[in-house]
């Protein structure tokens, strides 16, 4: 939705760096300057552009659980929160695997997991399918328990792995009340996604060819907190600092007669006129 911008009221940019704000868990910022919205206006508020650096881990604890059940054994694989590529995820596997009888190998001709075992074994369940490449199916839930081929025991992944990590950074913010919808329906209080468009350790410059501006009912702020979600809602606490841009805006609510409700030029403009008395052909009054 468009808005006209119908006030002389100046734009106001503000400048945030996670490195001066006064928590990270969420990011919590504090103005020493009231940001006071005067009355009879409301504001737009925007994200204008957001500047980080892409190091984000594609395992992100408690989300980083693998289990096996082997011959009536369970047995849960823990994979510590890191950024992995396939030699590393592979390796620290093993490690947590060590002294279960099971293997995990990479099979890089079909770029898929597969899990080698001393005796019949299923994967029950895992918070990271996608790395994995569990499939789904038709009502688009993944596909458990995943079974060994026999005689060989062996956990053929039916999909490749997906070491990507989250295409997109979800922005947002519990101090603006928003109407956005995700994938299910439920309305959130993301202010925007940005997307994961460089090769990890560049920067990311979000920039939008058309921002989406929110109008926002607060009379005043002193504060503002922002956090940072993936597309699998772990949370992001990103090791680097970024820095964002938003712009306030003011403007009177479309409904003039709103804008003049109270005043005394709007009560005057209700008074009904009184009839004029007019005088007929036959000369008496109307």
């Amino acid at each position: 939705m468009s808005y006209n911008l119908n006030t002389q009221l100046q734009t106001q940019t503000i400048y945030l760096s996670s490195a001066r704000a006064k928590s990270r868990d969420p990011f919590n910022f504090q103005f020493n300057s009231l940001i006071q919205i005067p009355s009879s206006t409301k504001i737009l508020i925007s994200v204008e552009e957001f500047v980080i650096t892409n190091f984000f881990d594609n395992i992100v604890a408690p989300k980083n659980k693998i289990i096996f059940d082997k011959a009536g054994q369970i047995i849960t694989v823990e994979i510590p929160t890191g950024l992995y590529n396939v030699k590393q995820f592979v390796s620290e596997c093993n490690t947590q695997l060590l002294g279960s009888g099971i293997t995990c190998v990479y099979q890089s001709n079909y770029f898929k997991m597969t899990f080698v075992s001393t005796s019949l074994i299923s994967l029950t369940y895992t918070d990271i399918p996608q790395i994995l490449g569990v499939a789904r199916n038709i009502d688009n839930e993944y596909i458990y328990p995943v079974n060994a081929s026999t005689p060989v025991f062996t956990i053929w992944m039916p999909n490749s792995i997906d070491m990507s990590g989250s295409p997109y950074i979800f922005l947002k913010c519990n101090d603006i009340l928003v109407s956005n919808l995700n994938s299910y329906g439920d309305v959130n209080n993301t202010l925007c996604r940005i997307p994961v468009n460089v090769n990890s350790g560049y920067k990311i410059f979000y920039r939008p060819t058309e921002t989406t501006k929110y109008l926002v009912n607060n009379s005043a702020f002193t504060s503002l907190s922002f956090y940072l979600e993936d597309v699998f809602n772990n949370p992001i606490i990103p090791q680097n600092d970024f820095q964002m841009l938003l712009k306030i805006s003011y403007i009177y609510p479309s409904d003039e007669k709103n804008i003049m409700m109270g005043t005394l030029l709007h009560h005057i403009n209700t008074i009904m006129p009184d009839e004029e008395t007019q005088i007929d052909d036959d000369g008496e009054l109307n």
